[in-house]
């Protein structure tokens, strides 16, 4: 059953596959969607939206070029997730920083989920790897959208174990739909490899998915 469901052929379209170089998967034992949605805009449009971001603080931003060192705050952070993820319900995120957090060399970022009585409690704290989210406004886009995916599987997970997300096939599920928000949002593209063949896999792949949450499909992207 399990042999079917990791095909390509027989799961999804142009199913690729992902290895990450660090050999981690960039989600602790706590955090971490699937198909092709379109999205508003894209290109031009997501760099004249950061472009007009930057000019309220009185700066032109000049494109190929990284964050400028002025808007490299937490504070910004937060204003770029209120341009280019106007819905996502931020009440379920306690924490979005580049403050907080030992990330290793190649970590882009880290979405730890909260406990509360050994459950889910459905919320998390996201942190972000200075030396990259800030590389350009298309890196900040890709590395905060996709913890925005596991931000949004902790919501789903709400009241479960949470020993469920120390589980290698519970992090390969989450991993497998983030990086596919990846590629459908223009990111490279991946082929995903999994670590696990679990038959509980089958419980969750679609409920994780990120076509489930709205606010991570309608938005502009590069």
């Amino acid at each position: 059953m399990m042999s079917s469901f990791l095909s390509p052929d027989n799961y999804m379209q142009d199913l690729l596959k992902y290895v990450d170089p660090s050999g981690e998967n960039g989600n602790e034992p706590q955090g971490n969607s699937s198909g092709n949605h379109g999205s508003p805009g894209g290109g031009k449009t997501f760099l004249e939206a950061f472009k007009k971001l930057c000019k309220t603080h009185g700066i032109e931003y000049e494109p190929g070029k990284p964050i400028p060192e002025k808007l490299r705050t937490d504070a910004f952070l937060k204003e770029f997730q209120e341009v280019f993820f106007p819905e996502m319900p931020m009440e379920y995120v306690l924490k979005l920083s580049i403050h907080g957090y030992v990330f290793g060399k190649k970590d882009e970022g880290v979405t730890i989920a909260q406990q509360g009585n050994d459950l889910i409690t459905g919320y998390s704290r996201v942190y972000f790897n200075e030396n990259y989210v800030f590389d350009s406004p298309e890196s900040m886009f890709y590395i905060m959208g996709h913890e925005f995916v596991h931000v949004s599987q902790n919501m789903e997970l709400m009241g479960e174990d949470y020993s469920l997300l120390n589980t290698i096939w519970m992090n390969d599920v989450k991993e497998f739909h983030a990086y596919q928000w990846d590629q459908d949002m223009g990111k490279r593209h991946y082929k995903f490899e999994w670590r696990s063949n679990d038959n509980n896999i089958m419980n969750y792949i679609d409920r994780l998915k990120y076509s489930n949450f709205y606010w991570l499909i309608n938005i502009i992207h590069p």
